[in-house]
């Protein structure tokens, strides 16, 4: 049965669906030279052996987004504290994960991982024993097929962390406005994108990757100015860097509440 991913979806799925915020911007992280640090909440997770599976997902998607230069960098770092946002275990929900835009508020910057992101489905276990080894044991088969797993879903919910929504998000949700763009296609011409639609089922976990396309018209839109109108709605960029250290700052007044 297919997973879905717990952050909003919104109007528009013919195109690449991109995030309107509440006072009607487009907004998008201010490209600068020093790349956006990502972390993880390693003591968040259940167990190290997960704690360690996620941070190698984590990183080699980070790099693979790197890779494709379409606009912001990411880099890894070690400790929460010192990045712009980070990864953690959000506990149980029937979600993969959770994720952000850019332009909501700091103290929601956060990829929640649920455990279904970290757990194989019966039916996925079924299939693994199913399958013929190899001359591999099934505790290495169910690892690599964790790994893949979370790999793709960190890919989908990287996609949210800069910006863009659910492609079949028109038939799902309505509560939150996006634009589509390029924003001259007619209503029968669509991306394709099946690695952001909001229900992902593990049989085609393989087959997932970020388009080419969808990469192209991210890299459009980060070559846009600033002050530029995404249709009727015009870009703002946000800083990182600020956003982070409102971050800590509200995360210091929470911890001394709790000391006192």
């Amino acid at each position: 049965m297919p997973i879905c991913c717990a952050t909003s979806s919104t109007l528009g799925s013919k195109s690449l669906n991109y995030h309107v915020n509440h006072d009607n911007s487009v907004c998008r992280w201010q490209v600068t030279d020093i790349p956006i640090p990502v972390g993880i909440d390693l003591f968040s997770f259940d167990s190290s052996d997960e704690a360690c599976m996620a941070r190698t997902c984590l990183i080699a998607v980070l790099e693979r987004f790197n890779a494709s230069n379409f606009g912001p960098k990411f880099q890894f770092v070690d400790h929460p504290s010192h990045s712009a946002f980070f990864v953690r275990f959000g506990g149980d929900h029937s979600s993969y994960a959770n994720a952000f835009f850019p332009g909501s508020h700091p103290k929601d910057w956060y990829i929640d991982l649920f455990r279904p992101s970290l757990t194989l489905s019966e039916d996925q276990e079924q299939s693994l024993r199913n399958t013929p080894s190899r001359g591999e044991d099934i505790s290495a088969a169910k690892a690599q097929a964790l790994e893949q797993n979370l790999v793709k879903i960190l890919m989908h919910e990287m996609l949210h962390v800069v910006g863009v929504r659910h492609c079949d998000a028109q038939d799902t949700e309505t509560m939150e406005r996006c634009v589509r763009y390029p924003h001259d296609l007619s209503d029968d011409k669509n991306n394709e994108e099946r690695l952001m639609e909001r229900s992902l089922d593990w049989r085609i976990f393989s087959q997932l990757d970020w388009m080419n396309r969808t990469l192209q018209e991210i890299r459009e839109i980060y070559a846009m100015k600033g002050g530029d109108f995404l249709g009727c709605h015009r870009i703002r960029d946000v800083s990182w860097e600020v956003g982070a250290k409102q971050r800590k700052e509200i995360a210091l007044r929470n911890a001394r509440c709790c000391i006192a």
